[in-house]
């Protein structure tokens, strides 16, 4: 019961973070929503703050709902494939063709592209067929999301043993980073991807990792985490925001203004 609570609050957390996302890619410039203390900082960081924690909390949820059962044969990866579908593409296609309807009241029939309807209904992000987005493009992560399942799904099913489980969830977080720095392409999916699946195979990791600390190390779990939590307040009061912008160079150039002063 313990446990379900604590998924059912990550759950939650990544719900947030979804709206983090779509806030993101959609908040208007009027002089109201301006007048909201949060605004800049969501339109400043609520892209990369909202995709990395929503991967992140995938990854680590999916991991400790299914790793057993897929391991154990209980679930097959058509009913897994299936479950996942269910609850994301009812409204991917709702919101979508929500968009499309808009634009074709905007712009009438011109705005309609029957190639790109077609790879949005097949939940192509790219992937070398096209580089447009889905007609609504904050939805692109649902394209991700579904490749990281379906790469997971064969990560626990292929897994004999815990050195072969955690080799190739590293083998997932080093395929994640490469695409995003050789910016590839493959089908599902476009170069910019490649950050959302190092983030979910990083997810998997922690989910696997913390249970053991929890269990052996409780003692020191706390303190730890407070801090963390107090280091990064520290962070965040003396360097701003900027700090979790996660842009490398902003980490450079402080570290160098740090060293002239």
């Amino acid at each position: 019961m313990e446990r379900k609570r604590d998924l059912d609050a990550l759950t939650g957390l990544k719900g947030i973070f979804i709206f983090v996302i779509m806030f993101f890619h959609t908040l208007p410039a009027t002089p109201l929503i301006d007048s909201i203390p949060m605004t800049s900082f969501i339109r400043n960081y609520g892209g990369k703050l909202g995709n990395y924690m929503f991967f992140m909390l995938s990854g680590f949820l999916i991991c400790r709902s299914y790793r057993d059962r897929i391991q154990k044969g209980a679930v097959s990866f058509g009913t897994f494939l299936y479950r996942r579908l269910q609850k994301l593409y009812p409204l991917y296609l709702l919101t979508n063709g929500l968009v499309l309807l808009v634009n074709i009241i905007q712009y009438g029939p011109s705005a309609v592209n029957l190639k790109k309807i077609a790879l949005t209904l097949l939940l192509q992000n790219g992937g070398g067929l096209e580089t447009a987005h889905p007609y609504n493009i904050p939805t692109w992560f649902v394209s991700a999301l579904i490749v990281c399942y379906m790469a997971y799904y064969l990560v626990a099913y292929i897994a004999r043993n815990k050195t072969q489980y955690f080799c190739l969830l590293a083998f997932g977080i080093v395929w994640g980073y490469s695409i995003t720095i050789g910016g590839w392409e493959s089908p599902l999916c476009f170069g910019r991807n490649g950050e959302s699946f190092m983030l979910f195979f990083i997810g998997c990791v922690i989910a696997e990792v913390y249970p053991l600390i929890r269990e052996r190390q409780h003692k020191i779990l706390q303190p730890t985490a407070f801090f963390c939590l107090a280091v990064s307040a520290a962070l965040l009061l003396r360097y701003g925001v900027e700090v979790i912008s996660g842009d490398v160079g902003v980490a450079v150039n402080m570290g160098s203004d740090c060293a002239c002063r």
